[in-house]
């Protein structure tokens, strides 16, 4: 896949008679032949205009110029007559994002509160994942959120469905609650719902049964962030907003794992013992994964 970010600068309008306001070309997820400098396959590129609207189709790329190492021109095929300059960095001048997708999967950006402060978080130095603008300036309500997701949902048979931006989706229970019922209910296909979560939800909605309610919900699957192999470790690199976080996590897997399908996951990182979460992970008997750090210089 070539992952490509859009640009936030001259906007580069197309000449097709329909289109009237400026395209920005997503990302192309079809793998593709490269000589020289020069590109010439069939790829599916995904487009989104200023308005937040979404194009998507197969285009004849006819060729590909590299400018810098970080800037990509396209020059799409006569269908659009659309010219896409793409470029790294942050997505300053795009609309926020609720829902945005990488390869086949939807994500959902309800929320940016967290209950942790994690220094190795992606939102403390950029504000785009996968060229969508994540730093939400409101928190959205389940009528715009469902809204924004109709747009998208029936694009194409999408792999899965996670609730995961730059905040705690737990935080927001009852809005994560009502979009998954409304998406079994509108999607109309098999697909799995899960939730990537660090483990506070039993602190952030006391007395609530928060994995018995995700479950009747329609969600499948949560991903919970350990991240440690102990609580002072957990302390350090997460730095959580309550005491006893690293149990409360321990808490919610144990709990989760009664009607959910649970994923523990830890990141690579210098202070984190891998083995020690693992025997953790383990020893809830749960299936463990470790992330790769995704370090953030320009």
């Amino acid at each position: 896949m070539c992952t490509a970010h859009c640009a936030t600068g001259q906007s580069l309008k197309s000449t097709a008679p329909d289109i009237h306001y400026p395209y920005y070309a997503v990302w192309a997820d079809k793998k593709y032949s490269q000589k020289n400098e020069h590109i010439w396959s069939l790829i599916e590129v995904h487009c989104r205009n200023l308005r937040g609207e979404v194009a998507i189709g197969f285009f004849q790329v006819i060729s590909m110029l590299k400018f810098k190492s970080t800037r990509i021109l396209f020059f799409l095929g006569k269908h659009l007559n659309i010219s896409c300059r793409l470029t790294g960095g942050n997505m300053s001048n795009e609309i926020p994002r609720t829902v945005y997708w990488l390869d086949n999967t939807l994500y959902l950006n309800i929320t940016n509160r967290c209950s942790n402060c994690c220094y190795f978080c992606l939102k403390r130095y950029r504000s785009d994942v996968g060229g969508f603008n994540l730093k939400l300036t409101k928190e959205p309500t389940v009528a715009e959120i469902t809204a924004e997701l109709s747009e998208v949902l029936h694009m194409r048979s999408w792999n899965g469905l996670v609730f995961c931006g730059f905040g705690e989706p737990t935080e927001r229970l009852d809005v994560l609650l009502e979009v998954a019922r409304w998406v079994r209910q509108h999607y109309g296909r098999p697909l799995q719902i899960r939730l990537d979560t660090n483990g506070h939800g039993y602190v952030l909605n006391r007395g609530r049964d928060v994995a018995a309610e995700l479950k009747a919900a329609g969600i499948d699957k949560v991903s919970v962030s350990l991240n440690a192999g102990d609580g002072e470790t957990y302390m350090e690199i997460c730095k959580p907003a309550f005491p006893d976080a690293y149990e409360a996590v321990l808490d919610f897997i144990r709990k989760a794992k009664l009607v959910l399908a649970v994923e523990v996951t830890a990141v690579r990182l210098p202070e984190v013992d891998l083995a020690k979460a693992q025997s953790v992970a383990d020893g809830l008997g749960a299936a463990f994964k470790v992330r790769e750090h995704v370090p953030c210089f320009y």
